[in-house]
């Protein structure tokens, strides 16, 4: 918030200053930003990632650059969201509860027992 009030302040009192500075200097201001907060040293560590992981963020990437960034920013999070909802249902088992299983459960509930304080 202080940081968009600063900004809004900025823009406020400087505004007819920078109609003077040109759109070329903007732009390479712009870019420079833009290559320092990329944080190129992690990017082999993407790489290592799963396969499925290093599409989804090539997706997201590329729908950054040639679209929009809040496209983007939806597509990779519902990539995503269906990539974690695959690997939570491969890990997930179901098997029938039968009297032996439960019995053989009955010594791990902790109810009617006494638990030592902390």
């Amino acid at each position: 918030m202080v940081h968009s009030l600063t900004l809004l302040a900025v823009l406020l009192v400087a505004a007819p200053l920078a109609k003077n500075v040109p759109l070329a200097a903007l732009a390479a201001i712009l870019m420079v930003a833009a290559w320092n907060m990329g944080v190129w040293r992690e990017l082999s560590k993407v790489f290592q990632q799963a396969y499925a992981d290093v599409a989804v963020w090539a997706a997201t990437f590329t729908l950054t650059v040639f679209a929009d960034l809040t496209v983007a920013v939806q597509f990779g999070m519902i990539l995503a969201a269906l990539l974690f909802i695959g690997r939570i249902a491969n890990a997930t088992t179901v098997s029938q509860v039968t009297h032996d299983y439960l019995k053989s459960g009955l010594k791990h509930i902790l109810q009617d027992k006494d638990i030592p304080p902390t």
